[in-house]
């Protein structure tokens, strides 16, 4: 009777574990890189759907600072970066979406954002009905 773990039967587990391996140590934030020099962090991107009337900014805040990180036209998408000073550790995050010439700034409930997330937001016409998601 031949062994279950012959030598094929080996070799043939190694490259499904390999196989298995290799991604989950490819996908790291902070690893080394090509030559040793450090690999960047893995971004944070905000995704905006803008179904209001208006043209929008939309704003991060962090800690009582406000960057802007783009406008969205009606009817509108886009995707925007945030910027590296915003993801500090242990302070939630505040979008802002302020409409062009038109209502008051609606600034979104609090979310807590990690690298290589990514944050939704989906601007309705009111823009009280909007909503934001991370995943």
């Amino acid at each position: 009777m031949k062994s279950v773990w012959s030598r094929h039967g080996i070799r043939g587990l190694l490259i499904v574990l390999a196989a298995f391996a290799a991604p989950a140590c490819a996908g790291g934030g902070l690893g080394v890189g090509e030559e040793g020099v450090p690999a960047p962090a893995r971004q944070v991107y905000v995704e905006v759907e803008n179904y209001n009337w208006a043209d929008v900014v939309v704003y991060a805040v962090r800690q009582g600072t406000r960057m802007r990180l783009g406008m969205v036209t009606s009817m509108g998408r886009e995707r925007f970066a945030l910027p590296a000073g915003v993801l500090a550790a242990g302070a939630d995050l505040h979008l802002i979406a302020d409409p062009i010439g038109g209502d008051a700034p609606y600034v979104f409930p609090p979310v807590m954002v990690q690298r290589g997330q990514r944050v939704e937001l989906r601007l309705e016409n009111n823009l009280r009905l909007s909503s934001v998601a991370v995943w």
